[in-house]
C-alpha cells in the first residue's frame, strides 16, 4: 500500500492526470505502482500501449519506472514514442491501434514538477469514474507482486512514424485548399516552442506549410521563461516584432497543449487592448470562426468560465455554446455527445478537433493562418 505518510502536500491526483514536485510527492515508486494498477485495472497482457512524454529532465526516469511496472505486469508490447506533444501520442494510439497509453508531463508547471496523463483507447484521458477507481486503486493496493516473473517487454521505437502521422492529420484537417493559400500568403512566424515537445513538429510543419520561421529556444529542456505561454513569459517576443516583419509570434507550454499568440505592440489589436497577446478566449473564438465556417448548427462546448466573447463570434454560423464544468474532459465528453467539430476552453489557446480528444496548441496555430 502507497505510504501515506511519504505524500506531499504538492501531489494533485485527478481526472487531469497525476502531477507533483519530482522528488517529493511524484518519485519512481508512485509512477511504477500508477502503472501497474493502470494496466492491472484497464488492459489484458496482449493489449498494446503507448507512452511518451515531454522534455523535463525527470521524464526519462519515470517512464523507466513505468516500463518496468508494464513488464512486471506481464504486457508484451509497448510502442515508445520518445519526445513529442501531446496530441501527437493521442493520434498514435489511434493511428496504430493501440489500447491506451501513458504521457508523462506536468504540462504549463515548472520544470521542478512532473506527472502523467492516461489516456483511453481514442487517446483521451481517463472518464471521471475510471480515474476515481485508478486513484483509489493506487492508494489501497498492497499488491504489486510481479505476474510476468520472466517476461520481457518489447520497447518498440515509433517516434518518427508518430510525428508524420500526427502531421498528415493536421493537414488533412485544414484541407489542400488551405494549405495552398497559406504557402501563397508567405506568412512569417516567430515560434517559440521554450525547449519543450513542440520543437520537431513545429519544423516539419512550417517546411510543409511554405511558412518563413524563426523558431528560438530550440535546445530540448533547456527551460529560457516561465512554462506557461502568457503575457509575462512572452513579452520579449512582442519586443523582437518590433524589429521584423514577423506576422505574428507564437509561445508554447511543454506538453504543446497550451498556447498565446504575440502580436506587435504597434498592431491595431495590441493598441486596442493594452498588451500584445491574444490570449485564451480570443484564441478559441478564432479558431472557431475559422473551423466553423460553411457549416450551420454546431454545438461548441466549452468551459463556465469561458468568455461570451466566443458566443457572440459563431452566432454568425448559428451554432451555440454549451457550458461545462471546468476540465479538459468535461468538453470532450459534451462534444462526443453533440458531434461536435470544435471545443475548448477560453483559460488557455488550446482547442480541441476531434478526432484528437485533447486541447492542441499547434493546430490552434495552424487554423489561425488558415483564417489569416
Amino acid at each position: 500500500m502507497l505510504d501515506q505518510t511519504a505524500k506531499n502536500l504538492d501531489l494533485m491526483e485527478t481526472f487531469s492526470g497525476i502531477r507533483g514536485i519530482y522528488n517529493q510527492s511524484i518519485t519512481e515508486l508512485l509512477a511504477y505502482q500508477y502503472a501497474f494498477c493502470f494496466a492491472r485495472l484497464f488492459f489484458s497482457q496482449k493489449d498494446v500501449l503507448v507512452i511518451a512524454g515531454d522534455t523535463r529532465p525527470s521524464t526519462l526516469s519515470l517512464k523507466k519506472a513505468m516500463l518496468k511496472a508494464l513488464a512486471d505486469y506481464g504486457m508484451r508490447k509497448v510502442l515508445d514514442l520518445g519526445i513529442v506533444p501531446v496530441q501527437v501520442a493521442e493520434c498514435a494510439i489511434v493511428k496504430f491501434g493501440a489500447k491506451g497509453g501513458v504521457y508523462i508531463t506536468a504540462s504549463h508547471n515548472e520544470p521542478k514538477y512532473n506527472g502523467w496523463k492516461l489516456l483511453k483507447e481514442d487517446g483521451c484521458i481517463l472518464y471521471p469514474e475510471q480515474a476515481d477507481r485508478l486513484i483509489a486503486s493506487v492508494h489501497n493496493s498492497a499488491d504489486y507482486e510481479p505476474i510476468a516473473k520472466d517476461s520481457s517487454l518489447e520497447i518498440i521505437d515509433r517516434n518518427l512514424e508518430a510525428t508524420a502521422g500526427y502531421l498528415q492529420y493536421l493537414l488533412e484537417k485544414i484541407g489542400a485548399e488551405s494549405q495552398d493559400k497559406i504557402k501563397k500568403a508567405e506568412f512569417k512566424v516567430l515560434a517559440d516552442p521554450n525547449g519543450g515537445s513542440a520543437l520537431a513538429v513545429l519544423s516539419q510543419l512550417f517546411e510543409e506549410l511554405g511558412v518563413t520561421a524563426e523558431i528560438v529556444n530550440q535546445i530540448p529542456g533547456v527551460f529560457n521563461r516561465l512554462i506557461e505561454p502568457k503575457v509575462e513569459s512572452l513579452s520579449y517576443l512582442s519586443n523582437k516584432m518590433q524589429t521584423s516583419d514577423f506576422d505574428l509570434a507564437v509561445g508554447f507550454d511543454c506538453d504543446a497543449d497550451r498556447m498565446e499568440i504575440v502580436l506587435s505592440p504597434d498592431s491595431v489589436f495590441a493598441q486596442k487592448m493594452g498588451v500584445p497577446n491574444v490570449s485564451g478566449n480570443y484564441v478559441l473564438a478564432l479558431t472557431c470562426d475559422s473551423i466553423l465556417n460553411g457549416t450551420k448548427g454546431q454545438v461548441v462546448p466549452t468551459n463556465d468560465v469561458t468568455s461570451y466573447l466566443v458566443r457572440d463570434v459563431i452566432k454568425k454560423y448559428q451554432a451555440v455554446t454549451l457550458e461545462v464544468e471546468v476540465g479538459e474532459v468535461n468538453v470532450v465528453t459534451a462534444m462526443e455527445k453533440n458531434n461536435s467539430l470544435i471545443g475548448g476552453e477560453g483559460s488557455n489557446g488550446g482547442e480541441i478537433v476531434f478526432p484528437i480528444k485533447c486541447r492542441d496548441a499547434i493546430m490552434t496555430m495552424v487554423l489561425a493562418l488558415k483564417l489569416m
